[in-house]
């Protein structure tokens, strides 16, 4: 577009449908972005008590079906108001689109708008489908759930020797492996690491389920914090 349009009467019909889908496309991509730090802090990896995420997803999904979601306590999608860090103004958003900042659009803000519609759908979008196959996992009743993590390694202290075993940090139940010293088989580095890796059974076991669809025949693209949970859990099971 010429540098120099200044106002919407300046665009052709062309250039201004594309000005106008190409801000609703940046609201659904800012939208998104701002789901997925609310998903981390609800119900996605940031989450470790057991119940909490499961508790979380349904209060969400319980407002939206009654179109209460006004009352939600998490943050808004991103709008053009300037109240929130980080969010764009209307004159960035004209730059981004390359109108330039001075730019005038219509009285009704019609750019403006489109941004923010898209912002807004994209952002409770994410949420939804978020809070439904988190729960499609978590309710599936073929499946017999373990007991719920985090789960840490620690030193045992069995009656023929000390090892390394692991137990849940809310209960806390402690559980069934161990491995004593000395035994010839293998060493306390490995065992100790073997024990790492069983602690973060809960993790990876959550890290698996969210490349499955809610059907389990089809498998499914992590989103972006389900992505930074996966890559932390495997981190954490090979000691890094």
């Amino acid at each position: 577009m010429s540098k120099k349009i200044r106002s919407y009467e300046d665009l052709t019909d062309a250039q201004w449908k594309a000005a106008l889908a190409k801000a609703k496309g940046l609201g659904h991509k800012d939208g998104a972005n701002a789901a997925e730090w609310v998903i981390q802090d609800s119900w996605g990896g940031r989450v470790s008590r057991p119940g909490q995420a499961d508790q979380a997803a349904r209060a969400f999904l319980k407002m939206w079906d009654e179109g209460d979601t006004g009352t939600l306590d998490y943050p808004r999608p991103p709008d053009l108001s300037g109240e929130m860090a980080d969010t764009l103004s209307p004159a960035k958003l004209y730059f981004i689109l390359g109108l330039g900042k001075d730019f005038s659009d219509t009285d009704d803000m019609e750019l403006a708008q489109a941004y923010e519609e898209g912002s807004n759908e994209s952002f409770f979008d994410t949420l939804v489908m978020s809070a439904k196959a988190h729960l499609s996992i978590m309710d599936n009743p073929r499946r017999a759930r373990p007991t719920p993590g985090p789960w840490e390694e620690l030193i045992m202290s069995p009656p023929d020797g000390k090892g390394w075993g692991f137990h849940d940090k809310v209960a806390p139940a402690y559980h069934s492996y161990s491995i004593k010293d000395p035994m010839p088989e293998i060493s306390m580095k490995e065992a100790r690491a073997n024990a790492r890796l069983i602690s973060c059974a809960p993790d990876l076991l959550k890290a698996l389920e969210y490349c499955y669809g809610p059907d389990d025949d089809t498998l499914v693209e992590p989103t972006p914090s389900q992505w930074n949970f996966i890559k932390a859990v495997l981190n954490r099971a090979h000691g890094e």
